[in-house]
């Protein structure tokens, strides 16, 4: 009789069970992993810069201009324009605010961005507590996107902190904008009473990297999918040789013990089994072959 569900179709399940769970488990904890260690990687990178540009600007000069800075933008912050002459005239009120100096730190902070290959943004801000804004001092792009002194952009809810301690600065967090994939840091820059007059920011891109650990995804995915069908494939075959195949032939031994009781001088097929597992199947074989011994002795008894 056909089994309904026969072993080695429970075997396969089982077998594809497990290797599923391991090799979503090795995919999770690989991805991880590797994700974890490329974003601290980036976090440390852009703590270091930013701390570094900090360490770099005039802290004296810095002051100057944020100080002068601010007091125009308290008189008048910049609104929504309606006219492009209208924010002509908002950036034209800070020309006075730079002076020889400003040239040079531009410089120098351009030379960090320069020598930094994933440097996106660099720029300093002071921070204005009352609007949840950073008002730019100096932003180091010389593209059509640069922001002129006096530009403000809204401060994350996440570094909210800074506004109850300045000293806090804004450790390093990845984010995902209109910007693409960055990983920010802000350094404070310390004044000569030891208050924070500026932050040195720094934005390094991680869109390669994103698209890297995108690539490492589907690579591994791959790698386990072809490790999983041949370890699979290689289990049904030692499933199939050590457990199915031997079951099988103690089935169809028995199945034919009549049929070879009436075959005179010919060897059953029970007496013929040759199964050598070393497990408990091979007992069950040689546990038969006895019962088969005893049960025609017993008939050889009755008839004599």
């Amino acid at each position: 009789m056909k089994p309904k569900f026969p072993l080695k179709a429970k075997s396969i399940i089982f077998v594809l069970l497990i290797a599923l769970v391991l090799s979503i488990t090795a995919i999770y904890i690989s991805y991880q992993v590797y994700a974890t260690t490329m974003d601290n990687r980036y976090r440390t990178s852009a703590m270091d810069l930013a701390k570094t540009a900090a360490s770099l600007a005039d802290a004296q000069k810095v002051e100057q201009y944020a100080d002068k800075m601010m007091a125009i933008y308290s008189q008048n912050p910049m609104q929504e324009p309606e006219t492009e002459q209208e924010i002509l005239d908002y950036y034209a009120q800070f020309d006075g605010v730079a002076d020889e100096y400003y040239s040079v730190l531009y410089a120098t902070l351009d030379s960090i961005k320069q020598n930094n290959g994933d440097v996106m943004y660099l720029y300093l801000f002071v921070l204005d507590p009352d609007t949840h804004t950073g008002v730019y001092l100096i932003d180091i792009d010389d593209s059509e996107y640069a922001c002129p002194m006096g530009t403000w952009d809204i401060i994350y809810e996440g570094n909210y902190a800074v506004f109850d301690d300045p000293t806090v600065g804004f450790p390093a967090y990845i984010s995902n904008s209109d910007y693409g994939w960055l990983c920010s840091a802000g350094a404070p820059v310390y004044g000569a009473d030891g208050s924070v007059v500026a932050y040195a920011m720094i934005d390094i891109s991680m869109n390669e990297v994103m698209a890297d650990r995108t690539a490492f995804l589907y690579n591994i995915m791959l790698i386990m999918v072809a490790a999983t069908v041949a370890l699979v494939l290689l289990f049904m075959w030692i499933i199939n040789r050590l457990i199915v195949k031997p079951i099988n032939s103690l089935a169809a031994a028995a199945s034919s013990f009549v049929s070879d009781q009436k075959s005179d001088g010919e060897a059953s097929a029970i007496s013929q089994l040759n199964i050598r597992t070393s497990d408990e199947i091979q007992n069950l074989s040689e546990s038969i072959k006895r019962m088969e011994l005893d049960i025609n002795q017993y008939i050889g008894d009755l008839e004599s």
